[in-house]
């Protein structure tokens, strides 16, 4: 019988280290950057798998870069889904966050990854949605380690804010929040369907 357990062990532990090993692989398929493969594994091991499978399946490159200095009207933005002239699929994040907790950067992926979901284009319910796949993420990881709500980063304020809307009000005052912030004030309320 203690064979046939420490058999089970080991072949358990073997399971979970080959998991590691294959995560590991795909995160280093869409990003070199080995923090933001931790983020990819925080988003993982808290509920997001879903979400983690479909940015390595549709290959969406990640990276930290300089938003600024791809277009001064992205000097204040935190990160940016974008697209090339090929429909190569991206998740810029600014370098001024390559300092932030791996959890903060989780959340941030979160919500661009939302972006990486939508066909039609964008709108304030897909930014208010994104907005809230990021708080509600963030609720999640710091129930379970509460003491990342007090690090000073900017991305964690940003957290914290995020979190604290939504807990108090839902999704209508981040709704609010996303309607009254000039980067979207072009965007439409919502994009209708083609109707597929």
């Amino acid at each position: 019988m203690q064979k046939v357990m420490f058999s089970l062990v080991v072949l358990a532990v073997v399971i979970l280290a080959s998991f590691g090993n294959v995560a590991q692989a795909a995160y280093e398929s869409i990003t070199s950057d080995y923090k933001i493969q931790k983020a990819l594994l925080v988003l993982d091991a808290h509920g997001e798998g879903a979400t983690v499978r479909t940015l390595v399946r549709k290959n969406i490159q990640i990276k930290f870069t300089d938003l600024a200095m791809m277009s001064p009207a992205y000097m204040r933005y935190n990160a940016l889904a974008a697209k090339d002239s090929r429909n190569n699929q991206y998740i810029f994040i600014d370098n001024k966050h390559k300092s932030a907790p791996v959890e903060a950067l989780a959340a941030l992926l979160a919500h661009e990854a939302t972006h990486q979901n939508i066909v039609y284009g964008a709108s304030i319910d897909e930014e208010t949605q994104a907005h809230c796949n990021e708080a509600k993420f963030w609720i999640k990881v710091t129930a379970s380690n509460p003491s990342l709500k007090n690090n000073p980063h900017p991305l964690v304020v940003r957290e914290n804010t995020l979190a604290e809307r939504y807990g108090d009000k839902g999704r209508d005052a981040i709704q609010t929040m996303v309607a009254s912030n000039s980067s979207y004030a072009n965007l439409p309320q919502r994009v209708p369907s083609s109707g597929r």
